[in-house]
């Protein structure tokens, strides 16, 4: 079960998170004072509005909607010893600056309350989609945050296709950058969807210097684009939506971010010495799931209609069980 959770997500969010299929946060303490090493899970675009997991309480007889992160996520984190914090309470569409301010703000609270000190953990931060540069913003702001490693999880590292094409549309990609900057703040604020296309991205990584020691890995997860419209209900295929996506893209994908956007290795990080950041890409870790598979529950996707849902949670299991020990042995 998940410890400490953030608010439940209302009906009408639960609707719209599950459309746009990304997103979300929730939120899981440490208790014992003799843990060295922990997991911040960092939620990607959309994050406080999408919904991880869903849950029948026989007492109150009620629905529970739990954001982003599933429980077999973070089960299958705590059951490999590292007890887990699920940042919570981002802005869906902000910046990566503002979301980063925010993680570093909740993981500085959270090490005040434990009884241990900072220097008596490493953490390890799993950031999905946008998340991953949530994590390097924070780790390049905040150095004595003691982070080891930071592994993302389908990252658009070299820039994401979608949004140079959307944005570059003539007078409709022109007209779509002004409401997203103009729009509004907090809930309404898109600024960080324009942070998506490969100039902003590379411009981004260009202005971060992370610690001299702190690992970087990134996973590309993919699945193949559907054969047929019956298909697209087959969680081992993207769905309908994103095997369009998948087309456009025209690369191996997960149906929003290209497998070679995710891997990153044309990414370019420098850390404090002004030295390249090595990125380690995780080839040998299978990530069969699309965009929303790698977080959301397998039991949301059933209600929505889609088929080998427990397969999903498996793929996430199998995924979230491996990854930190993986990156450890590559370092």
């Amino acid at each position: 079960m998940f410890q400490g959770r953030g608010p439940r997500s209302a009906a009408i969010g639960f609707a719209f998170a599950v459309f746009l299929s990304i997103g979300g946060n929730s939120f899981a303490g440490i208790s014992t004072p003799a843990i060295r090493e922990a997991v911040v899970l960092v939620p990607g675009t959309f994050n406080s509005v999408a919904v991880g997991g869903v849950e029948w309480d026989p007492v109150r007889r009620v629905v529970e909607m739990y954001p982003y992160f599933s429980e077999a996520i973070v089960n299958a984190v705590e059951k490999q010893g590292y007890p887990v914090y699920v940042i919570r309470g981002l802005a869906p569409f902000g910046k990566f600056e503002q979301n980063g301010d925010q993680v570093i703000r909740q993981i500085e609270e959270w090490l005040k309350s434990q009884p241990f000190g900072k220097d008596k953990v490493q953490l390890t931060l799993v950031g999905h989609s946008a998340g991953g540069f949530y994590s390097l913003y924070a780790a390049s702001k905040n150095p004595k945050l003691p982070i080891r490693r930071i592994i993302t999880l389908a990252s658009p590292m070299q820039g994401m296709e979608l949004a140079d094409d959307v944005f570059s549309s003539g007078w409709l990609g022109r007209g779509l950058e002004l409401l997203c900057q103009n729009l509004g703040s907090g809930f309404f604020n898109l600024e960080g969807l324009t942070g998506l296309r490969t100039p902003s991205v590379e411009s981004f990584l260009s202005q971060l210097h992370l610690p001299k020691d702190i690992f970087v890995h990134t996973i590309a997860p993919s699945q193949p684009i559907a054969p047929s419209f019956w298909e697209g209900r087959n969680a081992k295929y993207l769905s309908i939506l994103f095997s369009e996506l998948g087309k456009w893209i025209g690369k191996d994908s997960d149906g929003v971010v290209s497998v070679e956007s995710a891997y990153g290795r044309s990414a370019k990080i420098l850390n404090v010495e002004d030295d390249e950041v090595r990125i380690h890409p995780m080839t040998s870790l299978p990530a069969p799931l699309d965009h929303t598979e790698q977080v959301l529950d397998y039991r949301v996707l059933r209600l929505l209609g889609v088929k080998e849902t427990d397969w999903v949670h498996d793929q996430q299991v199998e995924l979230f069980s491996r990854m930190i020990d993986e990156a450890k042995r590559s370092e």
